[in-house]
């Protein structure tokens, strides 16, 4: 819609302005994400969605390379996933807190069937990027992220990690497209936030990985194909390593 000024001189441009207040952008059309399939070499995994009426995810089903499990969210009354259950003993399960503002500041992760904590991360936010440090159950750190945003604050820039003796042991720098990012959307926006904190809003077109402190590196050139409404519905990422390719793609639910 265009920019209304404060005052419209003359008649025809008070005529001018009436219309242009009365015209709606369309709304843009939106979609859930079904699946996702991933293959690289022998190996190959799905993540798939289950919804309530309201669109709502109430549990992601994961089978293949990756492990074989069904995740089910319980929510707040905002809205939020506030812990997440296994029905496979092997990942236990994981509840998580909020700030103030919305953002997650505390993922805990238990194990079954006794209940005790394994690890729990902390999130805490700045201006220009967030860290995500990781504690053993008696408040070691474990190792820690940190994320720099990019200038728009719609992307990470760059990640470093450390481990628990704070020694930097990688970091990643990337350059994104201008499209939407594949995991842009719900529910991997929330489910890409509740992993790692953020979801960057573009699609990756590379990444270098440098190892410290050798400072030996790898790229990943990544590449996306979309449908007519500018949703991913395959990628592929070449290594430049001795890794494999990974080619993933994704089947949507028109909202």
């Amino acid at each position: 819609m265009k920019k209304l000024f404060i005052v419209c001189l003359l008649a025809g441009a008070l005529t001018s302005c009436k219309k242009d207040k009365d015209v709606e952008a369309a709304p843009e059309k939106t979609y859930l994400l079904k699946k996702r399939s991933h293959v690289q070499g022998n190996s190959s995994w799905t993540m798939e969605y289950a919804f309530d009426a309201g669109g709502k995810m109430t549990q992601m089903i994961s089978s293949g390379s990756l492990g074989n499990y069904v995740l089910t969210a319980q929510r707040d009354n905002n809205g939020r996933i506030v812990r997440a259950d296994f029905d496979n003993v092997t990942y236990g399960y994981r509840t998580y807190e909020y700030d103030a503002n919305g953002k997650l500041a505390k993922m805990n992760f238990y194990s079954l069937p006794g209940g005790s904590m394994v690890t729990y991360t902390i999130y805490s936010y700045t201006a220009t990027g967030y860290e995500a440090a990781r504690y053993n159950p008696s408040g070691g750190l474990n190792g820690k992220d940190v994320y720099q945003f990019t200038a728009d604050g719609k992307n990470i820039a760059v990640q470093k990690s450390y481990n628990a003796a704070g020694t930097q042991t990688q970091e990643k720098t990337f350059t994104y497209t201008s499209k939407r990012s594949e995991y842009y959307v719900e529910p991997e926006l929330t489910m890409q936030r509740l992993n790692s904190g953020f979801c960057n809003q573009h699609a990756i077109a590379s990444a270098t990985v440098k190892t410290l402190p050798a400072g030996t590196t790898y790229t990943e050139t990544r590449t996306q194909e979309y449908n007519a409404d500018g949703y991913a519905i395959k990628t592929n990422v070449v290594y430049s390593n001795e890794w494999e390719n990974l080619e993933s793609s994704f089947e949507w639910i028109k909202r």
